[in-house]
């Protein structure tokens, strides 16, 4: 089979796909490879040493040659990775290169910046365990910051479009709330047998986007005319 890629900008679904795939009988999924968190990394080596901190580019090659690409067989298996990662290495022209399948989580901008926004103030990035659970406080949007969480957003999945032509996107509100349905997608897309699919991490509560943002009337007066279509739905 061939290797795949999860590729996607931050808090866009990815970790939700990596578990889903690693409890697949026929595939394995790595965890982000370049996490700067040594403890992710290591997460899910399968036995593969993983990468040091601070890889150089051919570092990175090296390792895929000699330690991920060899493990496809009868399995899928591949990595997830986020596409700031892949711009910040410039992995863009060598992922080009090879016989991949690349799946890219999307999500709605204005959802993902209020998730980066409650992870980076309550320092949980990923919830494993029904304990774990716990409501986050609303937060406020500032204007220029989303923009700039816009703008880096539609740019890098712009250039992934761009760049690679077997892409599967998987979007993140229909993978969370028609679950099982997307993940037959993307069995079926992978050449994976369909199987009743499981993920291990969960989502932090109810997503009603609109309230977990104290200022929500004030950032939507706020919106550009040619974006107030991300409003739907939250």
């Amino acid at each position: 089979m061939k290797p795949f890629i999860i590729l996607g900008n931050p808090r866009t679904g990815t970790t939700l796909l990596e578990t889903t795939l690693r409890n697949h009988p026929r595939a394995f999924c790595f965890s982000e490879i370049l996490h700067p968190n040594e403890r992710i990394r290591k997460r899910t080596s399968k036995n593969v040493p993983y990468l040091r901190e601070n890889p150089t580019l051919d570092d990175i090659i090296v390792f895929l040659e000699a330690r991920i690409w060899p493990l496809t067989s009868k399995e899928a298996v591949g990595f997830k990775m986020t596409l700031p990662q892949v711009d910040h290495w410039n992995l863009w022209e060598y992922f080009k290169t090879k016989d991949i399948n690349i799946l890219m989580t999307t999500r709605n901008p204005i959802a993902s910046f209020v998730s980066y926004l409650q992870s980076r103030d309550s320092g949980v990035i990923s919830v494993f365990k029904p304990e774990e659970l716990k409501p986050q406080p609303p937060v406020e949007v500032v204007r220029h910051e989303f923009y700039g969480h816009l703008k880096r957003n539609r740019l890098l999945e712009n250039k992934a479009l761009d760049t690679f032509k077997n892409i599967y996107t998987i979007n993140y509100n229909e993978s969370s709330s028609y679950y099982k349905r997307s993940m037959y997608g993307v069995f079926r897309h992978l050449g994976l047998p369909i199987v009743t699919p499981k993920a291990e991490c969960l989502k932090q509560g109810s997503w009603h986007v609109k309230s977990r943002i104290k200022n929500f009337d004030e950032f939507a007066n706020q919106l550009e005319e040619r974006d107030r279509y991300l409003l739907e739905g939250l």
